[in-house]
């Protein structure tokens, strides 16, 4: 059996923080970045290249999606709370960088914000 773990190239790694709206409602955000490159199942299912998997967490909830626009409008979660939805949609364009998301934070809009305007 070969293992799966092409993480020398830095293509693989997983960051793991609470996006709160400031109003009392907070989540967990899991965002792992890998490149599916070089195993089978994920050839098979289609999978080439680099990915994200966005993966929001709350108590009894677990919704994840590979896509941030289609986790956005079909999440419970993103419903509860807007700044996660901004959040993910802005890693996933690219308007937050992966060097800009710092494992373990907590952030709130206005963080949000500043790493979208490249302030914070």
């Amino acid at each position: 059996m070969t293992e799966f773990n092409n993480a020398v190239d830095g293509s693989n790694e997983t960051k793991v923080l609470r996006v709160k709206d400031g109003n009392g409602t907070a989540h967990t955000v899991r965002i792992d970045k890998f490149n599916a490159d070089g195993c089978q199942a994920f050839d098979d299912a289609g999978f080439r290249g680099g990915y994200k998997i966005y993966t929001l967490m709350d108590s009894g909830i677990v919704e994840s999606h590979y896509d941030a626009y289609i986790l956005s409008t079909e999440s419970v979660i993103c419903g509860l709370n807007s700044a996660v939805v901004d959040f993910i949609k802005a890693v996933h364009t690219g308007g937050i960088s992966w060097e800009q998301v710092v494992h373990d934070d907590v952030l709130y809009p206005a963080d949000i914000r500043e790493l979208e305007n490249g302030s914070g």
